[in-house]
């Protein structure tokens, strides 16, 4: 089972969304695992308005990170985990905050519909 993860992350596209209307600029990420869903949720998150990060040394297992001035020491269980973080820190880069929807919220079916509209049945 796939875990999918939107990002809607412009203000103007979220005003979009909560007209109902499909957003210009949007993420759909699917991951193998929630806890890679969940890593690519806390990347976005720690680059919320605007702050600017620099990942400092990485390995396989690790990140050392410097976002806003603060220095972090981040640790995975799998290689996949880390790229989740790194995908979602690249993903929120520059908005300053981003609407994160998981398949848990609500919204998700609703909003996955105006990104993704079903296809007409023939």
């Amino acid at each position: 089972m796939t875990h999918k993860v939107l990002v809607i992350p412009a203000i103007d596209d979220q005003m979009e969304v909560d007209a109902g209307r499909r957003p210009e600029n949007h993420f759909l990420r699917e991951f193998q695992t929630a806890e890679e869903a969940s890593h690519y949720c806390d990347g976005v998150g720690a680059v919320y308005d605007l702050v600017e990060y620099e990942i400092r040394k990485e390995t396989p297992l690790t990140l050392d990170l410097r976002i806003g001035g603060e220095k972090s020491h981040l640790k995975f269980k799998t290689t996949a985990e880390r790229d989740a973080y790194k995908q979602g820190l690249e993903d929120g880069d520059g908005f300053r905050a981003p609407r994160v929807i998981t398949q848990d919220d609500a919204e998700f079916d609703e909003v996955l519909a105006l990104i993704e509209p079903p296809t007409p049945k023939t």
